[in-house]
């Protein structure tokens, strides 16, 4: 466990990085955004997250990112794309296997997640690109709102120019990495439809993408099925574990040593 490592000068530039005990037994990374309206989130919320993965073979990240007030669309995008970009150039220093990242994102988090992976100029102006990810696993994400309809949102996107640029569903180009795209039916805060839109635009353009509705699950139920008293509620955890077990392979280990490979609802969030 490596806590409060800085991938920049600001406060909320630091990342937590969580890695597998027995490293002849770890099989990929996750770098894991989290959501909060870009208004709010602090990463040490997220251990559990960590423990349940690193139980089962892959390191865990997770970073911080400046959110509004302070700053506004896209700056927090970069900061997503730069803490990943830190993770490909010290991957050595932590024995991280490069051949098999793995980006999930809750929410807000899901959709900078998505975007990362559609509009690829984020990942391009760090050095990356889509390819250096073997999967990406959205839970409940905002993908296709158009966040200038919303009060809550508008300031924090009103720089985006056009703002299609913000908006994941509007950059599927048929190359992005598999997805697997979950939601839950009983939903209010961001509607099921972002998640199946998103599916049905991957698809369209060739690219592997599979949505799961969860019945009777909502917003923040997605994310607390993966805890063990909840699981009852939501397969999540077996349906992540099946898209890791069929994107990373046990073989072919990589670990890096030199600098990068590299809508709806009336409240989205």
């Amino acid at each position: 466990m490596h806590l409060n490592l800085s991938y920049g000068h600001n406060e909320r530039q630091k990342l937590d990085l969580y890695t597998v005990r027995n490293r002849t037994k770890q099989r990929g990374v996750i770098i894991y955004l989290y959501g909060g309206s870009w208004r709010k989130g602090d990463r040490k919320l997220y251990r559990f997250l960590a423990s349940t993965f690193n139980r089962r073979g892959f390191s865990f990240v997770v970073p911080d990112y400046r959110v509004f007030p302070e700053i506004r669309y896209p700056d927090f995008m970069h900061d997503a794309a730069n803490a990943i970009a830190w993770i490909h150039n010290n991957a050595a220093s932590y024995d991280l296997p490069l051949n098999r990242v793995f980006l999930m994102g809750h929410s807000a988090g899901a959709h900078m997640g998505a975007l990362l992976l559609t509009n690829a100029r984020f990942l391009e102006e760090h050095g990356l690109n889509r390819r250096d990810f073997d999967g990406f696993i959205g839970l409940a994400g905002p993908y296709g709102i158009n966040p200038l309809n919303y009060n809550t949102t508008k300031p924090i996107f009103a720089a985006a120019e056009p703002i299609a640029d913000a908006q994941p569903t509007e950059h599927v180009q048929g190359s992005e990495p598999p997805m697997l795209l979950l939601h839950g039916d009983a939903d209010s805060t961001v509607y099921p439809i972002n998640t199946t839109h998103l599916e049905t635009q991957l698809q369209g353009a060739g690219s592997r993408a599979k949505s799961i509705i969860y019945p009777d699950i909502g917003h923040v139920g997605i994310l607390t099925s993966i805890l063990p008293p909840f699981r009852w509620r939501a397969p999540v955890l077996k349906d992540v574990l099946s898209f890791l077990d069929e994107h990373a392979p046990s073989e072919n280990l990589r670990v890096k040593h030199d600098g990068p490979a590299l809508s709806q609802e009336a409240n989205p969030f």
